[in-house]
C-alpha cells in the first residue's frame, strides 16, 4: 500500500502540532556520563573560547570572578 506523503502530512498535521505542544517541551537531561576525553575536549574547547573573548576585548575582566561582556 502506497501513502502519499503530502496528503498524510495534510491530514495529520494537527494532530502532530497538539501531541507535540501538550509534550513537555524541555530537553531531557543525558543518561549517561560523557567518557573522560570527551569532557575534557569540551572543556578545552570551552576555556579556549573564554580565552579569545578576553583576548578580543569582547570580555573585560573587573575581578577574578566578574566580567562585563560587551558586543
Amino acid at each position: 500500500m502506497k501513502i502519499n506523503y503530502d496528503t498524510y502530512m495534510k491530514e495529520n498535521r494537527q494532530k502532530f502540532t497538539r501531541l507535540r505542544l501538550l509534550s513537555n517541551p524541555k530537553r531531557l537531561p543525558r543518561r549517561r556520563p560523557r567518557d573522560p576525553e570527551e569532557e575534557f575536549i569540551l572543556i578545552l574547547m570551552a576555556y579556549r573560547r573564554w580565552k579569545r573573548e578576553v583576548d578580543e576585548g569582547r570580555l573585560i575582566e573587573k575581578s577574578p570572578t566578574n566580567y562585563i561582556i560587551l558586543k
